[in-house]
Protein backbone atom coordinates (compact mmCIF):
# COMPACT_ATOMS: atom_id res chain seq x y z
CA UNK A 1 0.00 0.00 0.00
CA UNK A 2 1.06 3.75 -0.73
CA UNK A 3 2.40 5.74 2.21
CA UNK A 4 -0.12 8.73 2.68
CA UNK A 5 2.01 11.75 2.47
CA UNK A 6 3.17 10.52 -1.22
CA UNK A 7 -0.02 11.00 -2.65
CA UNK A 8 0.56 14.43 -2.49
CA UNK A 9 3.40 14.58 -5.10
CA UNK A 10 1.86 12.06 -6.52
CA UNK A 11 -1.60 14.21 -7.70
CA UNK A 12 0.06 17.70 -7.54
CA UNK A 13 1.60 17.24 -10.86
CA UNK A 14 -0.84 17.14 -13.20
CA UNK A 15 -2.88 20.60 -11.79
CA UNK A 16 0.83 22.02 -11.94
CA UNK A 17 0.59 21.43 -15.57
CA UNK A 18 -2.83 22.05 -16.73
CA UNK A 19 -2.64 25.75 -14.43
CA UNK A 20 1.18 26.07 -16.29
CA UNK A 21 -0.68 25.78 -19.23
CA UNK A 22 -3.59 27.75 -18.83
CA UNK A 23 -2.57 31.32 -19.40
CA UNK A 24 -0.81 30.27 -22.32
CA UNK A 25 -4.47 29.87 -23.65
CA UNK A 26 -5.43 32.91 -22.32
CA UNK A 27 -2.80 34.85 -24.20
CA UNK A 28 -4.36 33.11 -27.29
CA UNK A 29 -8.06 34.02 -26.42
CA UNK A 30 -7.19 37.54 -25.56
CA UNK A 31 -5.59 37.92 -28.86
CA UNK A 32 -8.38 36.15 -30.89
CA UNK A 33 -10.64 38.79 -29.11
CA UNK A 34 -9.28 41.77 -29.74
CA UNK A 35 -7.84 40.69 -33.51
CA UNK A 36 -11.83 38.94 -33.73
CA UNK A 37 -9.88 35.83 -35.03
CA UNK A 38 -13.06 32.94 -35.36
CA UNK A 39 -10.09 30.26 -33.43
CA UNK A 40 -11.03 32.39 -30.33
CA UNK A 41 -13.91 29.99 -29.40
CA UNK A 42 -11.20 26.52 -29.22
CA UNK A 43 -8.96 28.31 -27.39
CA UNK A 44 -11.34 29.88 -25.05
CA UNK A 45 -12.79 25.84 -24.40
CA UNK A 46 -9.03 24.56 -24.50
CA UNK A 47 -8.65 27.60 -21.34
CA UNK A 48 -11.66 27.13 -19.25
CA UNK A 49 -10.70 23.19 -19.53
CA UNK A 50 -7.24 23.31 -18.31
CA UNK A 51 -8.37 26.46 -15.36
CA UNK A 52 -11.04 24.02 -14.57
CA UNK A 53 -9.18 20.59 -14.13
CA UNK A 54 -5.74 22.58 -13.05
CA UNK A 55 -8.07 24.25 -10.26
CA UNK A 56 -9.75 20.98 -8.74
CA UNK A 57 -6.29 19.14 -8.74
CA UNK A 58 -5.36 22.46 -7.07
CA UNK A 59 -8.26 21.96 -4.11
CA UNK A 60 -6.98 17.91 -3.99
CA UNK A 61 -3.55 19.08 -3.85
CA UNK A 62 -4.02 21.51 -1.12
CA UNK A 63 -6.01 18.64 0.90
CA UNK A 64 -3.33 15.75 0.44
CA UNK A 65 -0.59 18.25 1.22
CA UNK A 66 -2.25 19.32 4.53
CA UNK A 67 -2.03 15.36 5.08
CA UNK A 68 1.44 14.95 3.97
CA UNK A 69 2.90 18.50 6.05
CA UNK A 70 1.11 16.76 9.27
CA UNK A 71 2.64 13.40 8.40
CA UNK A 72 6.05 15.00 7.94
CA UNK A 73 6.52 17.94 9.38
CA UNK A 74 8.36 16.13 12.40
CA UNK A 75 11.24 14.73 10.15
CA UNK A 76 11.70 18.64 8.45
CA UNK A 77 14.23 20.52 10.46
CA UNK A 78 12.94 23.83 8.89
CA UNK A 79 9.51 24.58 9.11
CA UNK A 80 9.75 27.55 7.96
CA UNK A 81 10.30 26.32 4.42
CA UNK A 82 7.28 24.03 5.01
CA UNK A 83 4.71 27.14 5.74
CA UNK A 84 6.39 29.33 3.13
CA UNK A 85 5.14 26.40 0.65
CA UNK A 86 1.84 25.91 2.09
CA UNK A 87 1.19 29.97 1.92
CA UNK A 88 2.35 30.55 -1.50
CA UNK A 89 -0.18 27.53 -2.55
CA UNK A 90 -3.08 29.22 -0.69
CA UNK A 91 -1.77 32.43 -2.53
CA UNK A 92 -2.29 30.44 -6.04
CA UNK A 93 -5.28 28.97 -5.21
CA UNK A 94 -6.77 32.82 -4.44
CA UNK A 95 -5.09 34.14 -7.23
CA UNK A 96 -7.28 31.15 -9.78
CA UNK A 97 -10.44 32.04 -7.61
CA UNK A 98 -10.05 35.41 -8.52
CA UNK A 99 -9.06 34.94 -12.45
CA UNK A 100 -12.11 32.28 -12.12
CA UNK A 101 -14.61 35.12 -10.64
CA UNK A 102 -13.33 37.53 -13.31
CA UNK A 103 -14.17 34.59 -15.91
CA UNK A 104 -17.53 34.52 -15.24
CA UNK A 105 -18.07 38.37 -15.08
CA UNK A 106 -16.73 38.87 -18.58
CA UNK A 107 -18.84 35.68 -19.97
CA UNK A 108 -22.06 37.60 -18.29
CA UNK A 109 -21.22 40.90 -19.05
CA UNK A 110 -18.41 40.71 -22.27
CA UNK A 111 -16.05 44.09 -21.37
CA UNK A 112 -12.76 43.13 -23.45
CA UNK A 113 -10.62 44.58 -20.17
CA UNK A 114 -12.01 41.86 -17.73
CA UNK A 115 -10.10 39.48 -19.87
CA UNK A 116 -6.99 41.52 -19.77
CA UNK A 117 -7.13 41.62 -15.96
CA UNK A 118 -7.57 37.66 -15.57
CA UNK A 119 -4.63 37.52 -17.48
CA UNK A 120 -2.59 39.19 -15.22
CA UNK A 121 -4.32 37.58 -12.16
CA UNK A 122 -3.67 33.93 -14.07
CA UNK A 123 0.44 35.39 -14.73
CA UNK A 124 0.56 36.31 -10.75
CA UNK A 125 -1.14 33.09 -9.46
CA UNK A 126 1.24 31.30 -12.06
CA UNK A 127 4.20 32.94 -10.75
CA UNK A 128 2.75 31.59 -7.21
CA UNK A 129 2.36 28.51 -8.51
CA UNK A 130 5.45 27.76 -9.51
CA UNK A 131 7.36 29.31 -6.35
CA UNK A 132 5.04 26.32 -4.30
CA UNK A 133 6.37 23.61 -6.68
CA UNK A 134 10.20 25.09 -6.38
CA UNK A 135 9.72 25.22 -2.26
CA UNK A 136 8.15 21.65 -2.42
CA UNK A 137 10.98 20.61 -4.23
CA UNK A 138 13.21 21.96 -1.92
CA UNK A 139 11.69 20.27 0.62
CA UNK A 140 11.60 17.29 -0.54
CA UNK A 141 15.72 17.12 -2.17
CA UNK A 142 16.99 19.57 0.09
CA UNK A 143 15.25 18.92 3.37
CA UNK A 144 13.98 15.12 2.86
CA UNK A 145 10.37 15.49 3.46
CA UNK A 146 8.54 12.15 3.30
CA UNK A 147 12.14 10.39 2.28
CA UNK A 148 12.00 6.84 4.82
CA UNK A 149 15.71 7.08 5.20
CA UNK A 150 17.20 6.98 9.16
CA UNK A 151 19.55 10.48 7.41
CA UNK A 152 16.53 12.49 6.17
CA UNK A 153 15.09 12.59 9.66
CA UNK A 154 17.98 13.90 12.03
CA UNK A 155 18.75 17.68 11.67
CA UNK A 156 22.15 18.55 11.58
Amino acid sequence: MIREELLHPIIVHFPLAFLATAPLFKVGEVYCLFSKNTIGNTISNFYKLFLGLGFLGLVLSLFLGDTAAEITKNQICDLTLLYQHEEAAHNALYLYISAGIFELLQAKFRPKWMASCSLVLLFVATYFLLDTAHLGGELVYEHGAAVMLEKASSCH
